[in-house]
C-alpha cells in the first residue's frame, strides 16, 4: 500500500453506495462552489471518488470498510 493509499483510507467515512445517494441528495446539490452555475467542484470530486472505489483498487475493502469523507 502507498502513502497515497494510506493518506485515502485515513479519510474515509462513507461507502461508495452512501456515497453515490447522498449525491443523489438535493442537498448535496445545493452547496459547494460552482463554475458558471454548473455543478459543484465538491460534488464532482464526489463522483470521481465514487469511481475509484469501485474500481479494482478498491476491491481491497478498508479495514473500516469504509470509503470517503462526508
Amino acid at each position: 500500500m502507498t502513502t497515497g493509499d494510506k493518506d485515502f483510507d485515513g479519510a474515509v467515512n462513507m461507502t461508495a453506495a452512501e456515497l453515490e445517494k447522498w449525491l443523489g441528495t438535493d442537498e448535496s446539490k445545493r452547496v459547494g462552489q460552482k463554475a458558471q452555475g454548473g455543478e459543484s467542484t465538491g460534488h464532482e470530486s464526489g463522483r470521481k471518488i465514487v469511481a475509484i472505489l469501485r474500481s479494482a483498487r478498491a476491491s481491497s475493502p478498508t479495514p473500516t470498510g469504509r470509503t470517503c469523507a462526508r
